[in-house]
């Protein structure tokens, strides 16, 4: 029998089998129950897959505070924060002490020096020069200027004219310069030099009392005559002489 008519077949009987053993099925309360025997019991089945993990619970509440630990060691220093705001000035301090001068400056300073010590020269030679020109002779030699108007007098007055004209009665201090006296005079004539020996008899000085630095006397000479003989001439070869101080001589000034 083909196995689409065994299907009613085999459903009726296990329905009639049903009713036999369990009578009540075929009542409508529902609350009847078989009164069978119960079967021998079957062999434990195979462990499942485990199932998934549950959700987390909810955290719990925060327990009561412990005791308060000791105080543990000092850790290392941690880097250094960023800067704060900026705090109100504080009064000025006192001025330092004015610091060494740079190489730059020293240079500069020694510059300017230099300049100003030339400037300072070139007033000086200019100065001179005005006060000589106001005579009617005047020469230059070296770091001098000697005037003149080739008029006499004698030492005192000399020392004043000279005097007024901002200078003093000339004093060669080298050959040069005293060469440059001698042209100031023509033959048979005689000049007033700053030598004397007023003060020390035979000790000739300049007219700051200083020792010469430059003589030029005549063989003989400085000899002090009848002993009045106090002051210098120069003549016209360049030659010193002593004569007395109130005999009248060119005055010639040097600045």
């Amino acid at each position: 029998m083909p196995l689409s008519r065994r299907w009613p077949v085999l459903l009726t009987s296990v329905t009639l089998l049903l009713l036999e053993l369990c009578p009540g099925l075929a009542a409508e309360a529902p609350t009847s129950t078989c009164s069978g025997y119960p079967g021998i019991p079957g062999s434990p089945g195979n462990n499942g897959v485990p199932g998934r993990d549950g959700r987390d619970g909810k955290d719990g509440r925060d327990g009561a505070s412990g005791l308060k630990g000791e105080k543990g060691e000092k850790g290392e220093s941690g880097a250094f924060g960023p800067p704060g705001k900026f705090g109100p000035s504080g009064p000025a301090g006192m001025k330092g002490q004015k610091g060494e001068p740079g190489p730059s400056a020293i240079l500069e300073r020694r510059y300017i020096d230099k300049l100003q010590s030339e400037v300072d020269m070139l007033k000086i030679s200019l100065s001179r020069l005005e006060k000589a020109a106001h005579f009617q002779f005047f020469r230059r030699s070296g770091n001098k200027y000697f005037g003149s108007n080739k008029e006499p007098g004698t030492f005192e007055q000399g020392l004043k004219i000279c005097r007024d004209a901002g200078g003093k009665i000339a004093t060669p201090g080298s050959q040069v310069e005293n060469n440059a006296l001698s042209k100031f005079l023509a033959e048979s004539q005689y000049a007033y030099i700053g030598a004397n020996d007023r003060t020390t008899e035979g000790t000739f000085v300049d007219l700051e009392n200083k020792p010469l630095q430059f003589t030029s006397w005549k063989d003989g000479e400085p000899n002090n005559f009848k002993g009045k003989e106090d002051c210098a001439i120069i003549l016209t070869t360049g030659i010193w002489n002593d004569v007395p101080c109130d005999l009248k001589y060119i005055i010639i000034c040097e600045f």
